[in-house]
């Protein structure tokens, strides 16, 4: 039997416990990979991590609190429900989750790298980064928040004007593209968008010499975020 009140973490991983109680509060992790559980009891609430990757459970409580990250790449669960929080990330890697409700709030990173959810909710808040590299969204929501950056890759890179904040572009041409403040930081080299055009016109280098076929490519990727930032003022 387990005790409704648990100070510290909950691993239960590949264990014979097959029922939590309700109203289960564990002050640290809750770690249900590979067990038996199939239902979340009402009313849990978990101050640390919860992970229910490779799990049997299928659907989330209402009111569900987690303080630290939830964990739900490569599990069975299809839906979010309505009040939910979670306090730190939110990695949707690989889940079989579609929508998020509205107005959902993440105080850490939220992952959608690889998920199946195409929309985001009006009044979506995001503490951390908004991961999108890899993703299906293809359009922002109507006052949306992120308090770190929004990550792109060159799929959806026309998401730029539609953030007023940092953002970086994963993987552009094996370089990140990381814009914030008006600058440009290409790589480990951060300048103003006017003095990366003066550097690409000159014949200064860095670590990719100039006329090789990588060193056009990321011109190429330059050009590219270059017009995107000039439309959008």
């Amino acid at each position: 039997m387990i005790n409704k009140n648990i100070v510290g973490d909950l691993y239960l991983m590949y264990s014979k416990v097959t029922v939590l109680p309700e109203g289960l509060e564990v002050g640290g992790d809750l770690d249900l990979e590979g067990s038996k559980v199939t239902v979340l009891p009402k009313g849990l609430k978990v101050g640390g991590f919860l992970y229910l990757r490779g799990s049997k459970v299928t659907v989330l409580p209402e009111g569900l609190k987690v303080g630290g990250g939830l964990y739900l790449d490569g599990s069975k669960v299809t839906v979010l429900p309505e009040g939910l929080e979670v306090g730190g990330n939110l990695d949707l890697w690989g889940s079989k989750v579609t929508v998020l409700p509205k107005g959902f709030k993440v105080g850490g990173n939220l992952y959608l790298d690889g998920s199946k959810v195409t929309v985001l909710p009006k009044g979506l808040e995001v503490g951390g980064n908004l991961d999108l590299w890899g993703s299906k969204v293809t359009t922002l929501p109507e006052g949306f928040k992120v308090g770190g950056m929004v990550l792109l890759d060159e799929t959806n890179m026309h998401l730029i004007s539609q953030i007023s904040g940092g953002y970086e572009i994963c993987d552009l041409c094996c370089h990140s593209f990381t814009v914030a403040k008006n600058k440009l930081k290409i790589g480990c080299k951060t300048k103003t968008l006017l003095q990366w055009s003066r550097w690409f016109e000159g014949v200064e280098e860095f670590d990719t010499p100039r006329g090789t076929e990588e060193f056009e490519q990321i011109e190429r990727a330059f050009n590219t975020v270059k017009s995107l930032l000039e439309e959008k003022r």
